[in-house]
């Protein structure tokens, strides 16, 4: 579970040393996790995914783990509530 660790000590640093308290500016900590996360199974990140919510709107996840066929196996946005 090193990555975890490496993420929450990004975040920290980033509020702590340059002040950084938006989505915009925490996004690629989220980003570095996913990567590592997905480098042991082999698969690779797609920042900055594009997609369609539930009610139609377009939105882009901060990344998704896709395999080679392209397939989607995991993602995320920091701000879950803002998709519905």
């Amino acid at each position: 579970m090193i990555e975890i660790q490496n993420y929450w000590r990004e975040l920290n640093n980033l509020r702590a040393i340059a002040g950084a308290e938006n989505e915009g500016a925490l996004r690629s900590a989220f980003q570095n996790l996913l990567r590592d996360l997905g480098e042991q199974q082999q698969l690779i990140l797609y920042a900055e995914y594009p997609f369609k919510a539930p009610n139609g709107a377009n939105l882009r996840a901060d990344g998704v783990l896709m395999d080679r066929l392209r397939l989607c196996m995991a993602g995320g946005k920091r701000k879950m509530k803002k998709m519905i």
